[in-house]
C-alpha cells in the first residue's frame, strides 16, 4: 500500500487486537463502525459485517454465511461437542481440547485438564531421562540453590526434591484418570465438579508459588474432594498413566 495508511475498524472491546494491529502500521479513523473504508475489520458479532460489501483486498474476520454456529468459537465448540449424541464420534479424537470458560462446569474441568496435563508430562520428562521442570535451568528461573559447597548435599536436595514432584504428580494423573473413568461408567464416587484444584499444581510445579503468591492455608480453587496424600514414587507406573 506504499505510504498509503492501513485502516482498520475494530469493533467492541478486543483490546489484544487493537494493540497488535496498530504495531503493524494500521490506524483508526474515528468512522462510523459500518463504514466501508478499512484494509482490516475485526468485530465480537457475524452480524457487524455486511459481506455483500466486503472487497478482494478486505480482510475480516468471520466467514459469510458461516453464522454463529461456525463461524464463533462458543458455536463451534457446542456443535462439536454435540456430535458424540449424533454421530458418537469424540471431538477429542480430532480437534484440539477446547473449554466454554463462561460455563462454571467446564471451566472445572479445563481445570482439571490443564493440572493433569502438567502432571503427566513431569512423567513422561522422566521416562525420557529428563529433571523435573522446576530443576530446569532452561524453564524454571527458581532452580534449587543449594547454599552450601557440598556437592554431594546438593545433589541429595535435588533428588529429594524430584522425588516430591514425581509423587505429586503420580498422585495427579492417579485420581484424574479414577474420576474420569467412574464418571464415563457412571460409577459410585464419580465426582462431575472435578478432583482437582491449584493446591496439586503447586505441588507439580513448586517453582511458580512466588509467582502466584501462593498460600497453601487459602483455598484457591474449588475440589470436591480433598487431594489425596503422594504415594511413593513409581517411575514406571507414573510413565505408563
Amino acid at each position: 500500500l506504499g505510504d498509503k495508511k492501513r485502516i482498520m475498524v475494530v469493533v467492541g472491546g478486543n483490546k489484544m487486537v487493537r494493540k497488535t494491529l496498530t504495531k503493524q502500521g494500521f490506524v483508526e479513523t474515528g468512522q462510523p463502525e459500518d463504514a466501508n473504508t478499512f484494509e482490516v475489520k475485526w468485530t465480537l458479532a457475524h452480524s457487524d459485517i455486511n459481506f455483500a460489501q466486503v472487497l478482494p483486498n478486505q480482510l475480516v474476520n468471520h466467514w459469510e454465511k458461516s453464522s454463529v454456529e461456525l463461524g464463533a468459537k462458543v458455536g463451534m465448540h457446542r456443535n462439536l461437542r454435540a456430535l458424540k449424541w449424533f454421530d458418537k464420534v469424540d471431538m477429542d479424537s480430532f480437534f484440539p481440547r477446547m473449554y466454554n470458560l463462561s460455563n462454571p462446569g467446564e471451566m472445572q474441568d479445563f481445570v482439571d485438564d490443564f493440572i493433569f496435563t502438567a502432571a503427566s508430562s513431569e512423567a513422561v520428562r522422566f521416562s525420557q531421562g529428563l529433571a523435573v521442570t522446576s530443576l530446569d535451568p532452561s524453564v524454571s528461573k527458581d532452580v534449587m540453590k543449594d547454599k552450601t559447597a557440598d556437592a554431594d548435599a546438593a545433589a541429595d536436595a535435588g533428588k529429594k526434591h524430584a522425588r516430591a514432584v514425581l509423587a505429586a504428580a503420580h498422585s495427579v494423573v492417579n485420581r484424574f484418570f479414577d474420576n474420569r473413568t467412574k464418571l464415563e461408567n457412571r460409577e459410585e464416587g464419580g465426582i462431575m465438579g472435578g478432583v482437582l484444584s491449584l493446591d496439586d499444581y503447586m505441588h507439580v510445579r513448586p517453582d511458580l508459588r512466588a509467582s502466584y503468591k501462593y498460600s497453601e492455608a487459602t483455598p484457591v480453587a474449588p475440589s470436591s474432594s480433598a487431594p489425596s496424600a503422594p504415594s511413593a514414587p513409581s517411575g514406571t507406573a507414573a510413565a505408563n498413566s
